[in-house]
């Protein structure tokens, strides 16, 4: 099965995102549905349902305080030249970094550890931007409204891809 690690969003964090999704720049976008809408903490990839187990016995372990997170910016993800992903970025981003690291130590022994970590909700994934200086100069402009949450619990994900998109399924819980 194919895991991964993620904070849930509070409904109205996706309503307040899915309205910024109508402003983004012209652009081949796929949007990020709003069911789909969370905070990746760590992708796991596949694993059998013992090794499931175990990745649920070792994020037990992790011990956090609920952390008061801000919608603050948006910004893009590159491959090479072209815009891949546009995000959203969160703040204060050391709280997210630090639960994230928890995480990846509590698991040290299954998986490598995250390279490069960055706070952020995708938005959109691009196919194609016809003139990426514009759209990131139009993207700079969106005001963002004050979109703040907290996050109390995050969780071991199950995700399904199919022809229809992925299907998330909750594994467990680990609350603050």
């Amino acid at each position: 099965m194919r895991l991964f690690i993620a904070a849930e969003l509070p409904e109205n964090i996706k309503e307040g995102l899915c309205v910024l999704q109508k402003k983004l720049p012209e652009a081949t976008l796929r949007l990020v549905k709003k069911q789909h809408m969370h905070l990746t903490l760590k992708f796991l990839g596949e694993a059998s349902p013992a090794k499931a187990e175990h990745i649920r016995k070792a994020l037990s372990k992790v011990k956090f305080s609920p952390l008061d997170i801000n919608v603050f910016s948006l910004g893009v993800f590159r491959s090479g030249r072209f815009i891949r992903v546009v995000w959203a970025g969160l703040q204060p981003e050391n709280n997210i970094i630090c639960l994230q690291k928890q995480i990846d130590e509590a698991l040290q022994k299954m998986f490598p550890k995250d390279k490069k970590f960055s706070a952020h909700l995708t938005l959109a994934r691009a196919k194609f931007v016809k003139n990426n200086d514009k759209f990131i100069e139009e993207l700079e402009k969106i005001r963002i409204a004050p979109l703040g949450f907290e996050i109390r619990s995050f969780a071991l994900k199950k995700s399904t891809l199919t022809p229809q998109g992925p299907v998330y399924e909750t594994l467990a819980v680990f609350p603050a």
